[in-house]
C-alpha cells in the first residue's frame, strides 16, 4: 500500500506558489515592453532627427539667408552757387537754370559761366533746338574758381531757341578737381526778334510734251 498522498493543505499552498510566480512573470513581460517602446520612440533615434514636426537634424546645414539688395546710390547734386549770364557789351541777362523762366537775348550776345571751385573737367557748350552744337570758340580760367566763357562764331538766327549747358568732358556729370561730381547745367533761351520766313518751295517745272 502506497504511502500517503499530500494534503490538502500542501496541494493549496503549492497552487498559490505558481500563481504569485505567473504574476511576477507578466509583470516583467509588460516592464520588457515598455522599455523596448521607449526606445524605439523618434525622440530616442540618434542623430536627434524627430517625428512628424519636420525639424532638421542638428548635423544639417542651415539655409542660406536670402542675398541683401544693395542700396541705390543718390543721384550727384546740381552745380551750387553757380552763375549764368548772356553778355551784349556792358549788359548782362541772367539766365537760369532751374527753367523758371526762358530770357530773351540779343543775337549777338556771349555766354558766361563762373563757379565757385576748381573745375578742369567742364565745358560750356551751346546748343540749338535740335540738339546740335552751335560752331562757338570757348575758353575756361580755372585757379581757385572757374569761369567758362563762349562766343558763337556767327550771330544766332533772331526767334531761335537755344540751351547753354556746362557738362563734363570724359562724361556728361561736371568733376571738380577735389573730386566731387554734379549734374550738369542747362540754362534754355531764345533769341530776340522773329524768324525769317522759310524759303518757298521750288516749283518742278513740267516738261513739254
Amino acid at each position: 500500500m502506497t504511502g500517503p498522498g499530500p494534503s490538502l493543505h500542501n496541494i493549496h499552498y503549492q497552487t498559490r506558489g505558481g500563481a504569485g510566480r505567473g504574476r511576477l512573470l507578466a509583470a516583467a513581460a509588460l516592464l520588457l515592453l515598455v522599455g523596448l517602446a521607449s526606445s524605439c520612440s523618434p525622440a530616442a533615434l540618434p542623430g536627434g532627427t524627430s517625428g512628424p514636426t519636420g525639424s532638421s537634424a542638428p548635423g544639417e546645414p542651415a539655409a542660406p539667408p536670402p542675398p541683401a539688395v544693395p542700396a541705390q546710390p543718390a543721384p550727384p547734386p546740381g552745380l551750387p552757387d553757380v552763375a549764368v549770364e548772356a553778355r551784349t557789351g556792358s549788359v548782362a541777362i541772367p539766365l537760369p537754370v532751374d527753367g523758371s523762366s526762358v530770357p530773351i537775348v540779343d543775337a549777338g550776345s556771349t555766354f558766361e559761366v563762373r563757379l565757385p571751385f576748381a573745375a578742369r573737367g567742364a565745358r560750356l557748350v551751346l546748343l540749338d533746338s535740335r540738339d546740335s552744337m552751335v560752331p562757338s570758340s570757348a575758353d575756361a580760367e580755372v585757379g581757385a574758381t572757374s569761369r567758362f566763357t563762349l562766343v558763337p562764331l556767327e550771330p544766332l538766327l533772331p526767334g531761335s531757341r537755344h540751351v547753354l549747358r556746362l557738362e563734363g568732358l570724359e562724361s556728361r556729370l561736371v568733376r571738380s578737381d577735389d573730386g566731387r561730381s554734379f549734374e550738369p547745367l542747362a540754362a534754355p533761351f531764345r533769341v530776340a526778334g522773329e524768324p525769317p520766313p522759310a524759303p518757298p518751295k521750288k516749283v518742278k517745272k513740267k516738261r513739254a510734251g
